[in-house]
C-alpha cells in the first residue's frame, strides 16, 4: 500500500511512503511512541539487554525463527527513575519503548524512517498524534582547535545538523535538467525550486550555501542534557555532520569541516532522521521529535604545527572499554529523556 502525495503537498513534494521492508509494516503494527532507534541491527538487542527491559516483544521474529522485514524491531517495558534534581521529588514508572534499526546511512534510514512514520500515520499516532524518536549511534569526534576536547568515549548530543544527501533532492521530487552538463554550470530555476520546498518544511543552509541544514527537537534534546548531566557522564552540545561515506575515512577532511562549520561529531543518518521528522509534519502533520546521543568512537584534530592526529575507531583495550561504557550509559540516558517527556518534565 502506498500513501501518495497530494497536489496540495510542497507542489508534489513525495511525502510519507509506505513498503514492505519492516515488520511494522508487514503486521500493520502500531507501535508505542517512545521510540529509540538505531543504525546497526545488534545495538539493538543489545540496548533491550542493558536497559533490562521487560515483556520484550520482537515483531520482526516469528515462532520457528522466521524473520519477517529487513530490521529488528522490538518492544518491551522499561522501569525509570527520574529527575530529583534542585530539591525536586524522583519519578519512578513504566515506559513502553520501541526499539527500531534503521540501517545504516541516509539513504537506508530514509527509507525505512519513512515506513515507520507511515505505518504511524495510517495505525493512529502516539499521544496527542505525537511520536518522540531518539537515534542512539556512534561517531567521530571532531576538534578544530589546537587541543582536543571531544575525546572516544564522550558523548555528543546534537542540537542541528548539517549535511546533503541525494535522497532528501530526490523525496523533494528535485529533477536534474535534461542536460547534464548544466549542472556545471548551475541550474538557477532547478535550485530555486528544490530551496523553496526545503525552506517550507523549515530547512535551512550552511552560510556559504555549500550544505543543508536542520534542527534536532528542542525538546528532547534538553531532555537528553538534562539527563547527561544528572548521569555524571562527558557530554557534548554541538553541531553534526551526517554524511553518506563512512564518518572516520578521512580524518583531514573532517577537520577542515570541522573549522569551517563548527562541528562537533559526524555520523551517518541523523540529518535524514530530523528531515522525516519535519517532512511528516509538514506534509501529512504528524508530529515526530527527533534527536541524538551519539558515543565518540573516534577522534581527530591538528596540532599547533598543523600535524594531523586522531584514529576512526578505538583500537586499545581501554578505548574499547571506555566506548562500552559510554554506549551502555547512552542507552540509559536515551530511555529516560523518554520517561522526561512522558512525565512532562522540561
Amino acid at each position: 500500500m502506498f500513501l501518495y502525495p497530494s497536489a496540495q503537498n510542497l507542489a508534489g513534494a513525495c511525502v510519507i511512503v509506505i513498503g514492505k521492508h519492516t515488520a511494522v509494516s508487514e503486521k500493520g503494527l502500531r507501535l508505542s511512541p517512545f521510540q529509540m532507534n538505531f543504525g546497526h541491527r545488534c545495538r539493538v538487542i543489545e540496548a533491550a539487554e542493558a536497559l533490562a527491559l521487560k515483556n520484550v516483544k520482537r515483531h520482526d521474529l516469528e515462532k520457528g525463527g522466521k524473520l519477517i522485514g529487513r530490521t529488528v524491531v522490538l518492544e518491551g517495558d522499561y522501569d525509570y527513575c527520574i529527575g530529583g534534581g534542585l530539591g525536586g521529588r524522583k519519578r519512578k514508572g513504566k515506559i513502553r519503548l520501541a526499539l527500531l534499526e534503521t540501517q545504516m546511512g541516509m539513504g537506508a534510514s530514509q527509507i525505512t524512517q519513512t515506513e515507520y512514520a507511515s505505518c504511524a500515520k495510517r495505525m493512529g499516532a502516539g499521544k496527542a498524534g505525537q511520536i518522540f524518536q531518539i537515534r542512539v549511534g556512534t561517531a567521530l569526534g571532531i576538534n578544530s582547535w589546537k587541543k582536543p576536547r571531544i575525546r572516544i568515549g564522550h558523548l555528543v548530543i546534537p542540537e542541528t545538523n548539517v549535511f546533503f544527501c541525494g535522497a532528501v533532492m530526490q523525496s523533494l521530487r528535485y529533477t536534474p535538467p535534461a542536460d547534464l552538463s548544466k549542472l556545471e554550470k548551475g541550474d538557477l530555476e532547478v535550485c530555486k525550486r528544490f530551496l523553496e520546498h526545503w525552506r517550507r518544511i523549515g530547512g535551512e543552509l550552511t552560510k556559504d550555501g555549500r550544505y543543508l541544514l536542520n534542527k534536532n527537537s528542542a525538546a528532547l534534546t534538553e531532555a537528553l542534557r538534562a539527563e547527561a548531566e544528572g548521569a555524571g557522564v562527558t557530554y557534548h552540545l554541538g553541531r553534526c555532520f551526517s554524511k553518506d561515506s563512512l564518518y572516520g575515512e578521512d580524518l583531514g577532511y573532517m577537520v577542515e569541516l570541522g573549522r569551517r562549520y563548527r562541528i562537533a561529531t559526524s555520523e551517518m543518518e541523523q540529518g535524514m532522521n530530523a528531515f522525516i521528522a519535519n517532512l511528516a509534519w509538514h506534509t501529512e502533520r504528524l508530529r515526530i521529535h527527533s534527536a541524538a546521543v551519539l558515543v565518540q568512537v573516534g577522534e581527530c584534530w591538528k596540532d599547533a604545527d598543523g600535524a594531523l592526529h586522531g584514529k576512526g575507531f578505538p583500537e586499545t583495550r581501554s578505548e574499547k572499554n571506555r566506548v562500552a561504557k559510554a554506549m551502555e550509559a547512552a542507552y540509559k540516558i536515551a530511555a529516560n529523556a523518554l520517561a522526561r517527556l512522558k512525565e512532562g518534565i522540561g
